[in-house]
């Protein structure tokens, strides 16, 4: 799982910020101000509380807007058979047994896996914010690896979502909260990474500005396991961007400012003839799963 490919390039440096995560109230951006399972915002005075390890920190209203999204998806994830009941299968995410239901899929998270990992290199002690992070998988693996995590989800069931970090060795800090409102103060992570998620946001570019905040001065946006496609899809305006496309990425990045790269990509030769022997069996344009990072140009 460590093996690393020779083709990938590691960053030269990153921002190594040293004081512990602080946390932003999601109504007013006050300071929150941390007392053991109790955060109380100086400005506004929102109390949010610490449950089973998960920092609570979705305001009310919007709770109640993302309810019918939550319960929806976590009846389509039950039945489509995410998760298990077994804890050495969350420990050994991403690779997961040969009857796996999803083995396909993971096999493309394993390898993306690998070359983020590739891509991170000997950097240590990185602070990251894993957003979307659903059961903790990858928050688990790059706690493993020295890093400081804070993985945020709407999602706490104990089988998919946050709940699911009662299966891991290494500590992570569990936040429930929504892209566009995250709860931390501006500028203290080396990197914030979308994993397989940021097809779910309401708002590309909210998300974007929102991860752009909270970045330590050199920190970048990692976007990994999110479908891409070169055409746009007709959508209701009221439903979550589940499709992406590279030119409304491009176009989002130029707004915001923000230098975008690509690190890896199925450009090869075999794999674009592969594509389109997929699309002629499914009669539509297979996604890509490309891994991007953003960031925001060097201050002169």
């Amino acid at each position: 799982m460590n093996a690393i490919p020779k083709t990938v390039a590691a960053p030269s440096q990153f921002y190594f910020a040293a004081p512990p995560f602080a946390l932003a109230c999601p109504r007013c951006r006050g300071i929150l101000e941390v007392l053991v399972s109790r955060a109380r915002c100086a400005e506004c005075h929102t109390e949010y509380d610490c449950v089973n390890g998960i920092w609570r920190l979705l305001l009310p209203e919007r709770e109640k807007y993302f309810a019918p999204f939550r319960e929806q998806y976590q009846r389509t994830r039950a039945q489509e058979r995410w998760g298990a009941d077994n804890e050495n299968y969350y420990r050994a995410l991403p690779r997961v047994p040969r009857d796996d239901p999803h083995r396909a899929m993971w096999r493309i998270r394993e390898k993306n896996f690998r070359r983020v990992i590739a891509w991170i290199g000997a950097a240590t002690s990185l602070r990251v914010l894993d957003v979307g992070a659903g059961n903790g998988w990858l928050a688990n693996q790059l706690a493993a690896r020295g890093h400081r995590v804070a993985a945020v989800d709407l999602r706490d069931d104990a089988r998919d979502g946050l709940g699911a970090r009662r299966n891991y060795f290494f500590a992570f800090e569990c936040y429930q909260a929504e892209f566009e409102r995250l709860p931390f103060a501006p500028a203290q992570f080396d990197l914030v990474i979308f994993n397989a998620s940021l097809h779910y946001a309401a708002s590309l570019a909210e998300t974007l500005q929102e991860a752009s905040r909270i970045l330590a001065p050199i920190g970048k946006i990692l976007l990994v396991d999110s479908p891409f496609y070169s055409h746009s899809i007709t959508q209701s305006p009221n439903r979550p961007n589940y499709f992406l496309t590279f030119d409304q990425l491009n176009r989002t990045a130029r707004e915001l400012n923000l230098n975008i790269e690509i690190i890896f990509a199925d450009a090869e030769w075999h794999k674009r003839a592969r594509r389109k022997i997929i699309a002629r069996k499914l009669g539509r344009e297979p996604a890509h799963f490309p891994i991007y990072t953003l960031q925001s140009p060097p201050v002169p």
